[in-house]
């Protein structure tokens, strides 16, 4: 199981189809936002996880231009919400969120990312938390990629943990304004959409989330 992520489909009595992938430490998908940046001033970002490692990546997007970035970890067993909507000399932007404890439980668990603006709400579960960016911008500016399940490079800012994750994840949607479209980035990625790709790793099927 070295160096991909097995996957489980779910198929309900609706149109919708959840996709389920199993994510080994090795695997990263992504979203290509290069030739169609992001400027959002607010955004969602939503995703189910199960997984029995206490640390992780789950999700990091930054912007190329700017420090903007989009960190979302596990550390210790709790969520860990990284946000930076852009810094100035003498004022930092980063925002640190944490959320619950004991999420390496291997049970599913919901994580919502909502922000207007400098407000961000983080629930998982049926626990909310709400803080205000420390920035002095109100927009999120990603042109880059969106990876889900590590990053490449763990030195980028705002990355805390060194493993990648290792789990399962489902349903990761990113909901993106400026244009006009919900990323659900494992189905493009299942249905080989462009944009969406491997960063490394291969997929396999298999019913390692059941």
């Amino acid at each position: 199981w070295n160096n991909f992520i097995s996957m489980r489909v779910e198929v309900y009595g609706c149109p919708f189809t959840s996709s389920s992938f199993n994510f080994d430490g090795h695997t990263i998908a992504y979203y290509d936002a290069t030739f169609i940046p992001l400027h959002n001033k607010q955004d969602e970002l939503r995703l189910r996880f199960k997984t029995n490692y206490p640390n992780g990546v789950l999700f990091y997007a930054k912007g190329t231009q700017n420090n903007d970035y989009l960190n979302v970890e596990l550390r210790n067993g709790s969520i860990f919400v990284g946000v930076d909507l852009g810094s100035m000399p003498g004022r930092p932007g980063s925002t640190i969120i944490q959320a619950g404890s004991v999420l390496d439980d291997y049970q599913w668990h919901d994580l919502a990312i909502i922000r207007y603006m400098k407000n961000i709400s983080v629930k998982i579960d049926q626990s909310v938390i709400q803080e205000e960016s420390q920035s002095a911008f109100t927009g999120l500016d990603l042109d880059g990629k969106l990876y889900v399940g590590g990053a490449p490079n763990h030195m980028e800012r705002g990355i805390t943990v060194r493993p990648n994750f290792q789990g399962c994840l489902e349903n990761v949607l990113y909901v993106s304004p400026s244009t006009n479209s919900i990323l659900d980035i494992l189905q493009n990625l299942q249905r080989q959409n462009p944009f969406y790709g491997l960063e490394q790793g291969m997929v396999g099927s298999g019913a390692m989330c059941e």
